[in-house]
Order: structure tokens, then C-alpha cells, then sequence
């Protein structure tokens, strides 16, 4: 195990840091999934304290879906950067254990749950009337298009929250070309200026891609299909998670990390500004200002890095992250985010026994506080077998090495 992850790594060579990063990502994700369904309208105030309502924060949890983009290019980063030394076969083999790895690391969970998806949401519904055979054609169609992982060009979902995992699957097919190529310079600064060259450009395409079409947005569908979802117009959390890779990799800057005074000031500006932007405004459907629309990939981007930058140099309080409880949300994290879009529903009939109840006005914030713990306890329960009979088993499976065994 190299020193770069010694000081902050379990047995597993785990970042354990990271782990309480992916908690909160999901946890964002989900509680904005749980406040969206129950109140629709993000301009009412609904957790009015002082001159701001706290539910920003919550509505703004789809951020929570950046941070993990974030993660994933750090960490998917930090593997290739491992096997670009390799040469011939030896890169071959391990460019192959990569993308096993990758592969059964979300693909087949993913497409167990979206049989399920298909069953219970689209076929079951329709079996009493009888099936179209042009709507199972459609429902057909929009499988395969998940299967191959193209729904962020080809909407519309079978749930909207699917199209970070086609964004995911594309970076992870891209990123070893990508580090291959920035890594023919000899220099980290070569490497990360290539790099951010690289990202400024796409902000230029996505800048340039919303005045072409600006016109055919009517609404927050729209703009997310047409803008937020795109592979190529989502990459800037993933290239700013591989920036923080390539800086974590070269020796000096990753000393430079480790001094408290940068580490608390990275995690302070990151956190700082993220809580600003998330508490004080909804940013859940940036349509307002085009500005919006062009930066805030960017600037959610950089705040996250800087956190994790931060977290990474043990900065004050970086233990917080280290607990149990994140360390289990983490490692289901991914179970759950697959799942957890079936609680809603059950959300929903918690919600609706209580309004029969009247034990407050309609919208009240009561009625997402009853029924909030049972949205996460089941979402963990459904969760969590698939991540210990589907997920962990394929992924332990996979990480056995080839016969020639190589260091990756």
C-alpha cells in the first residue's frame, strides 16, 4: 500500500474519508427525493428559520448526485494512475481487470432492478386490460436503451434519477483514454493544465449548446434533458474528481494537502460555499438565469473538490466522516440509490393516512417529518439485500485477479 493512502485507509486500502462522503451523498439525494413528491412547490416556504427556509437545503439535494461524481473521478482516477506506469501486456491485462471490475461493480444490480422497475411500474399496472403490443414495444425499447446505458441521450428514463449511471458508465469507458493521454506529459502541471484545458472547453460547448437551443426550453424537463443530463455536458464533477486524482498522486502537492492550515481552508471554502449557494436560494431547477445553467456544474464542482481536497488532509473534524454509520450508509449507497424510488410510494401512503387523520393542515411539515423514517428504514431494508446478495458477491468475484497478477 502506498503512503498516499496509508494514514486514512482501512484493510481494504478504502479512503474510509471518502465513505462518509458517499453517505451524504446519497442521503441528500434521498431526502430531496422524499420532500420533492410530498411538496412540489420549492417557492413555499416549508422550514421557514429566521430570513431563510431551511428546506433549500433539501430541495437542493440533488447535488448530492455531483458530489458523487466527484468521488468516482478521484477514485477512478487514482486506479488508472496506477496502471499508466504498465506496459504491454501487463497493461492490457490490467486495463481488463479495470473494466471487469467496473462492469460488475454497477451493471448487474442495475439491470436486476430494472426488470423490477419495468414489472411493477409499466407491465403489472397495464396486465388487467390487457397489453398493448405498441406499448410493449415501447416499454421494450426504453430497456434496451437502459441495458446499454444511453437513456441521457435517449429520454425519457425509466426513472429519472437513472441518467447518472449512463453519465457514470460513458466516464468509465472514456477515463482510461483520457488518463493514458495526460499522463504522455511528464509533469503534473502539464497534466492539469491539459486537464482544466480540457474542462474549459466543455463549459464552452455547454455554453454555446444552451443559446442554440434555449428557445426549446419550456420548463424544467427540458433543460434537464436537453442540458443537465448529457454525458458530455455532465462531466465537470468527474474531471474536477480526477483533477484532485492527478494532484493526490504527485508527491509534493499531496504534502502541500496534508498541512492543516491548506486542509482546513480547502474544506472551509468548499463547505462554506456550498452551505451559501444550498441554504440561502433553491438551485433545484436553475432556469432563472442563464449564467445558471452554464456554471453551476462548475461551481458545484469545485466546491465539492475543495471538500474533499480538504477531508483528504485530515482536516479539523475529518473524523466525523469516519464513522460507522456513514461507513454503512457507503456501503450500500449504491443499493440504495438504486431502490430507494420504490419508498417513495410507500412514502406516500404513510402521508396520505395522516391527512386522513387530519393531525395537521395539508402541506404541513408534520406529515414529511412522520413519515420520513419510514422512507429510510425501508429503503435500507430493501436496500440491503441486494447488497448482500447481488452487489458485494459480483464485486468480490471480480476483484480476483487475472493468473498473471499485476499491482493496479
Amino acid at each position: 500500500m502506498s503512503d498516499a493512502t496509508l494514514h486514512d485507509s482501512d484493510s481494504h486500502g478504502r479512503l474510509k474519508v471518502l465513505d462518509g462522503l458517499r453517505a451524504v451523498a446519497i442521503l441528500l439525494v434521498m431526502v430531496m427525493h422524499s420532500l420533492r413528491d410530498f411538496q412540489a412547490d420549492s417557492s413555499i416556504h416549508f422550514l421557514p428559520f429566521s430570513f431563510i427556509d431551511l428546506s433549500s437545503l433539501l430541495y437542493n439535494g440533488w447535488i448530492g448526485v455531483y458530489l458523487f461524481f466527484v468521488l468516482s473521478g478521484f477514485l477512478i482516477g487514482n486506479q488508472l494512475i496506477k496502471i499508466s506506469p504498465l506496459t504491454g501486456r501487463h497493461k492490457r491485462q490490467a486495463l481488463g481487470y479495470y473494466f471487469k471490475i467496473r462492469f460488475f461493480r454497477i451493471a448487474p444490480a442495475y439491470y436486476l432492478v430494472l426488470v423490477i422497475f419495468l414489472f411493477s411500474y409499466y407491465i403489472v399496472p397495464h396486465m388487467q386490460d390487457g397489453l398493448n403490443p405498441a406499448d410493449l414495444f415501447s416499454w421494450v425499447k426504453r430497456l434496451a436503451v437502459h441495458l446499454f446505458f444511453m437513456q441521457d441521450y435517449m429520454p425519457p428514463p425509466l426513472a429519472a434519477y437513472f441518467w447518472s449511471l449512463a453519465v457514470e458508465a460513458k466516464f468509465y469507458l472514456a477515463a482510461p483514454f483520457l488518463i493514458s493521454g495526460l499522463f504522455m506529459l511528464s509533469t503534473t502541471k502539464a497534466r492539469l493544465t491539459a486537464l482544466s484545458s480540457l474542462a474549459f472547453f466543455l463549459i464552452l460547448v455547454r455554453a454555446l449548446t444552451v443559446f442554440v437551443i434555449s428557445d426549446t426550453f419550456h420548463g424544467y424537463d427540458s433543460y434537464f434533458f436537453l442540458i443537465q443530463s448529457r454525458f458530455h455536458l455532465a462531466l465537470d464533477p468527474l474531471l474536477a474528481g480526477l483533477f484532485c486524482a492527478i494532484l493526490w498522486s504527485d508527491g509534493k502537492a499531496r504534502a502541500l494537502i496534508r498541512n492543516p492550515i491548506l486542509a482546513n481552508t480547502l474544506f472551509l471554502m468548499g463547505s462554506t460555499g456550498l452551505a451559501l449557494l444550498t441554504v440561502t436560494q433553491s438551485i433545484d431547477y436553475p432556469l432563472s438565469k442563464t449564467g445558471d445553467k452554464i456554471l453551476m456544474p462548475s461551481i458545484l464542482a469545485i466546491g465539492f473538490s475543495l471538500v474533499m481536497l480538504g477531508l483528504l488532509g485530515q482536516c479539523k473534524g475529518y473524523k466525523i466522516f469516519e464513522n460507522r454509520f456513514f461507513r454503512f450508509i457507503a456501503l450500500i449507497s449504491y443499493s440504495l440509490y438504486l431502490t430507494h424510488g420504490f419508498c417513495l410510494r410507500l412514502q406516500n401512503v404513510v402521508i396520505d393516512f395522516l391527512a386522513d387523520v387530519e393531525i395537521a393542515p395539508i402541506a404541513h411539515p408534520v406529515y414529511w417529518f412522520a413519515s420520513l423514517p419510514v422512507f429510510f428504514l425501508s429503503s435500507i431494508f430493501l436496500a440491503y439485500p441486494l447488497y448482500r446478495f447481488v452487489e458485494r458477491p459480483l464485486i468480490n468475484w471480480s476483484k480476483k485477479p487475472p493468473s498473471d497478477k499485476h499491482q493496479t
